[in-house]
């Protein structure tokens, strides 16, 4: 979120009702990057459904790196699929187009999460 300039927007300790930080968040949030914001928060949560399924029914587990990656990936899927108003979101993770590749691995975008500063 510090990313995108959302700091403000973020859940703090004292946060116990989802819909209730939500409707918050968006109050912090200027109005034209609300529709982007909002796409965020339903993609996040999707996924995360996703994982908990995966979890539940696959006994398959993924770490929070692989849940980002998915996400920062998810987001670009759905910006290609129509969502324009996710270009802000695309733009700061440094992504427009598929998956980078790092010494012929795939970075999974390890870049734009900023563990290659250098790249």
């Amino acid at each position: 979120m510090r990313r995108l300039g959302w700091e403000t927007a973020a859940p703090t300790d004292h946060t116990f009702v989802f819909a209730d930080w939500w409707t918050g968040a968006r109050k912090n949030i200027r109005k034209e990057a609300r529709k982007c914001f909002d796409s965020v928060v339903i993609c996040i949560c999707w996924l995360l459904w996703k994982e908990r399924n995966a979890r539940t029914f696959d006994r398959q587990v993924n770490t929070i790196d692989d849940l980002l990656c998915r996400t920062a990936d998810e987001i670009v899927l759905w910006f290609h699929a129509g969502l324009k108003h996710l270009d802000f979101v695309v733009v700061a993770l440094g992504r427009l187009t598929g998956r980078a590749i790092l010494n012929g691995v795939e970075s999974c975008n390890l870049v734009i999460l900023g563990w290659f500063p250098n790249l």
